[in-house]
C-alpha cells in the first residue's frame, strides 16, 4: 500500500506525540522509582543496624543503591538528549524517512 504525502506526515505526526507521551510517562517513573528505592535503602540501613553482619549489608546495599541510581540518572539524561536532538514541528520528514517521489 502506497501512503501519499499527507497520509505520511499524519503518520508520523502521530507516532512522534505518542512517542512523547510516553517519554514524559517514563520519566515521572523513573522519578517515583528514584524516590521508593531511596526510601528502601533508607528503611534497609535501619533495619540492619544490629545485624551481625551489618557492614557487609550496608555496604553490598549501597553498591546495589548506587548501582540503580546510576542506571535511573544515565536513563533520565538518555531522555533529555533524545529530546533535544527531535526536529522542530513541521519538519517532516526525519529520522531516516525519505519522501517518495
Amino acid at each position: 500500500m502506497a501512503w501519499s504525502s499527507e497520509d505520511r506526515r499524519k503518520f508520523l505526526r502521530a507516532l512522534d506525540e505518542t512517542e512523547s507521551r510516553l517519554l514524559v510517562l517514563y520519566r515521572y517513573l523513573l522519578y517515583f522509582l528514584i524516590v521508593s528505592v531511596t526510601v528502601l535503602a533508607v528503611l534497609f540501613y535501619r533495619s540492619v543496624a544490629k545485624d551481625a553482619f551489618r557492614d557487609f549489608l550496608r555496604l553490598f546495599g549501597g553498591i546495589l543503591y548506587l548501582t540503580f541510581l546510576a542506571w535511573a540518572v544515565g536513563q533520565l539524561f538518555a531522555i533529555r538528549n533524545r529530546k533535544s536532538r527531535e526536529p522542530q514541528a513541521g519538519t517532516l520528514p526525519h529520522r531516516g524517512i525519505r519522501r517518495s517521489q
